[in-house]
């Protein structure tokens, strides 16, 4: 896995998407068949929605994962 960002936010329509706050950025290879914990880089995300997608123009190649998992807190 390389070049991919992590967005949070309300908007789940693929044009709206990139609104979403910039959470986490990784720009190189990544180790394949590895476990990777990313932390969000913003205070306090919001949103309903966690996007992962691959950056670059265009986006090269597939977004491959094999378990996703976020943590977070119910905000009232």
């Amino acid at each position: 896995m390389s070049n991919f960002e992590i967005r949070v936010g309300y908007n789940n329509n693929q044009n709206t998407i990139r609104t979403n706050q910039l959470c986490f950025f990784y720009n190189g290879q990544m180790t394949p068949q590895t476990t990777q914990t990313f932390t969000c880089q913003i205070p306090s995300p919001r949103g309903r929605y966690v996007t992962i997608q691959r950056t670059g123009n265009p986006p090269s190649g597939a977004l491959s994962l094999c378990e996703v998992n976020v943590i977070g807190n119910v905000v009232p």
